[in-house]
């Protein structure tokens, strides 16, 4: 019975690719072929790669594959890891953290400040939902949010990102959705755009401050045109 054995496949132009498992070496291709050449044998190479041979139904290391010659990008810092790359930054290849299908970063510290960043972002983003929550709430008391929706496209979002140079967390674009009366296809939403980029340099590079707005679909249009008038306050 035949094992499974490692081969590696890659475009021949751009040189990406993966290590795949198989019996044999046309199966690989194709695999690969399909990952990386939209199909086409002859847009990517395989070779046989014993050394990956102990791995088979396990993940590969990053760290091993760096070894064999192999790169990636740490999903942290963006740092493309191989051992020249490493070497120059005072980090030891065994130092990276990852497989070939995960995640990989190049240590521990770099590993630990995305993730913490990552939590950060998720508070931010939940703090811009409840901050423009609260504005639809101030206006338009009686209505109902659509937190949980079954319909994906009926939730809130948003999108806050950190960027290096700039004070705290941007708010790149947040929207709450909320049923109103009269309503007969879709919810109403109060949308924070997201604010036109004025280029790389020093200072702020967003253009703003940005205004929340209220849209809708044009079905509802009038039902909540109506709505509106009909809760405005006088001034």
């Amino acid at each position: 019975m035949t094992e499974m054995r490692a081969f590696a496949v890659t475009e021949r132009d751009e040189g990406a690719g993966a290590i795949y498992f198989a019996k044999h070496a046309i199966v690989a291709k194709r695999w690969g072929a399909d990952e990386f050449g939209y199909g086409e044998l002859n847009y990517v190479s395989c070779r046989r790669v014993p050394w990956a041979d102990a791995y088979a139904g396990k993940p590969i290391p990053a760290s091993v594959m760096i070894d064999a010659g192999w790169h990636f990008e740490c999903h942290g810092c963006g740092m493309r890891l191989d051992e020249d790359e490493l070497r120059d930054h005072h980090l030891p290849v065994e130092g990276v953290i990852g497989s070939q299908h995960s995640a990989v970063y190049c240590s521990a510290r770099c590993r630990r400040k995305h993730l913490s960043r990552e939590r950060r972002g998720m508070l931010e983003e939940q703090r811009a939902i409840e901050t423009l929550k609260a504005v639809v709430r101030k206006r338009f008391p009686e209505v109902d949010f659509t937190d949980e929706h079954e319909n994906p496209n009926w939730r809130h979002h948003a999108r806050a990102e950190y960027v290096p140079g700039q004070k705290g967390w941007t708010w790149r674009r947040v929207t709450v959705a909320f049923t109103f009366p009269g309503m007969k296809i879709a919810p109403a939403w109060l949308e924070l755009p997201e604010r036109p980029w004025r280029g790389y340099g020093e200072g702020n590079q967003y253009i703003g401050p940005l205004q929340p707005q209220y849209t809708c679909c044009n079905g509802d249009r009038e039902a909540f045109e109506a709505y509106a008038a009909s809760t405005k306050v006088p001034a």
